[in-house]
């Protein structure tokens, strides 16, 4: 195994909440509640600020700044979003949902540490909240902190075995700590519940290459290229190993030289 480098697909992306619907509960398709949450751009922004200085609860306004929030992080202005996401939270201290949509824009712009601590009151305040135990892993990630990432990702999935992409990023931690056998693992359990996931099919070719179990790996390349066909064109280190493994799966099964000169001229 020296002298191998472990090239992986990236981790899966942040889950951001939904809009909360308070147009529901306070207004028709006409009032400014209505039109925070149904309306994009400007329009929408102009609602939610109507909302925000109306004489409401501050429940209500809450999600004024939330759905705001949500609306600027949809138009790239996530510096704005945490501003409107932190007002939010003021308003009422136990808003689970604007805690997550808070870290998830603090994780764009790449302020892990900040974006940890508001996964951190969001599961706080809804322990059995699955998409915030998954994205306190990928900023714990961000902070190469594998460890604690990992268990993240164990806790998303435990709260929802049907989350391929918790799945997969423990696939992606356990061979970032060096146990690849469970990180074989861990791929498989993601496949079974997402059978077109390209990227694991590839991360469990990358991982069984380097458990030198190259028939593992040519299967499961194969695999990712039948579902992606430009699969290595930007993967070079993938296509090595997966040209390797052919070499050696060949070799292994004792094929004739001719053969095995074709596959490495491949």
């Amino acid at each position: 195994m020296s002298g191998r480098v472990l090239i992986l697909a990236p981790l899966g992306i942040a889950i951001l909440s939904m809009v909360a619907p308070l147009a529901l509960k306070l207004a028709g398709p006409d009032g400014a509640p209505f039109r925070c949450i149904s309306l994009h751009g400007d329009a929408a922004l102009r609602a939610c600020e109507e909302v925000i200085a109306a004489d409401a609860s501050p429940g209500i306004r809450a999600e004024g700044y939330y759905n705001r929030g949500v609306e600027l992080d949809r138009l790239g202005r996530p510096a704005e979003a945490v501003l409107a996401y932190e007002h939010a939270v003021r308003l009422k201290p136990d808003y689970a949902a604007a805690y997550t949509n808070l870290g998830v824009t603090l994780a764009k712009l790449r302020r892990w540490d900040d974006a940890v601590r508001a996964y951190r009151v969001a599961i706080r305040e809804q322990p059995e909240f699955a998409d915030a135990h998954y994205n306190v892993g990928l900023a714990l990630a961000g902070l190469r902190r594998w460890a604690e990432a990992l268990d993240a990702f164990r806790e998303a999935v435990r709260l929802d075995p049907t989350a391929a992409d918790a799945l997969y990023n423990m696939g992606l931690m356990l061979n970032l700590l060096g146990d690849h056998e469970e990180a074989v693992r861990a791929y498989r359990a993601t496949l079974r519940v997402r059978p077109d996931y390209a990227d694991a099919w590839g991360n469990l070719g990358m991982t069984t290459y380097l458990l030198g179990r190259h028939r593992d790996a040519v299967a499961a390349f194969d695999r990712a290229r039948m579902l992606v066909p430009n699969y290595f064109n930007d993967r070079p280190t993938q296509r090595k190993a997966w040209a390797q493994s052919r070499v050696s799966a060949l070799r292994e099964a004792g094929e004739p030289k001719r053969r095995l000169a074709d596959d490495q001229s491949r």
